[in-house]
């Protein structure tokens, strides 16, 4: 009897990047859809792998402005000004979402915090200089001109530096993000977003064209599994 190996069985070939809409992307999902999202933040360690990322642009001598783009229901908000507290730097958070929803979670969850806003709207739309951003599950949500528009746009208006979280889009992401999305929910709002959102994001070739595309030429990329 023969096997076939094991990466033809898993199949590491790179899927096209799919162009069908995520549900929640209507704007029309309740304010309880956001609080799934601790989980697989918690569980994946995102928060804390985004944080260790940003501290290379943090200061001790000064605040440090910040800027999360996409905030959602503010889980990162809550969980940065936490640890930026306990390790002593002097911070301001602004997160900004398209979504009422998410803006109402973001504001109840972080109402505690004098030094932390949130708004409802677009990155692009209001004014503003930050000394670092974090777009954290953004990119994938956006075609590429869009994904270009808004790094342009973030990146002019910021002083240290932008870090991104997202997923990568490969056939072991999809059915590991299906699996841990069908064991912790029966949204089905959730069910049919998750594994679509790894079909949605971008290669590292990606993010090197749209980084390109939005003049950005310095930048690392770091895929952790």
């Amino acid at each position: 009897m023969k096997f076939r190996s094991f990466r033809h069985l898993v199949d590491f070939r790179e899927l096209a990047r799919s162009e069908e809409a995520e549900w929640s992307d209507s704007l029309s999902v309740t304010p309880e859809f956001f609080s799934y999202f601790r989980l697989p933040n918690t569980l994946f360690l995102n928060h804390r792998l985004i944080y260790g990322c940003m501290k290379r642009f943090l200061s001790r001598d000064k605040e440090n402005s910040i800027l999360d783009v996409g905030c959602g229901g503010g889980d990162l908000l809550q969980y940065l000004a936490a640890h930026l507290a306990k390790d002593g730097y002097q911070f301001s958070l602004t997160g900004v979402d398209v979504n009422a929803a998410a803006v109402s979670v973001a504001q109840a969850q972080t109402q505690h915090w004098r030094n932390v806003r949130v708004i409802w709207g677009q990155a692009e739309e209001f004014g503003g200089y930050y000394d670092t951003a974090i777009l954290s599950q953004v990119l994938h949500h956006l075609s590429p001109p869009n994904a270009m528009s808004m790094l342009k746009s973030v990146y002019a208006r910021v002083s240290r530096g932008i870090v991104i979280s997202d997923f990568v889009r490969s056939r072991v992401a999809y059915w590991l993000v299906k699996a841990a999305v069908y064991a912790t929910t029966t949204d089905e709002t959730h069910r049919h977003d998750g594994p679509l959102s790894v079909m949605r994001s971008y290669t590292d070739g990606d993010i090197n064209q749209l980084m390109k595309g939005a003049g950005i030429d310095t930048f690392s990329i770091r895929t952790i599994f």
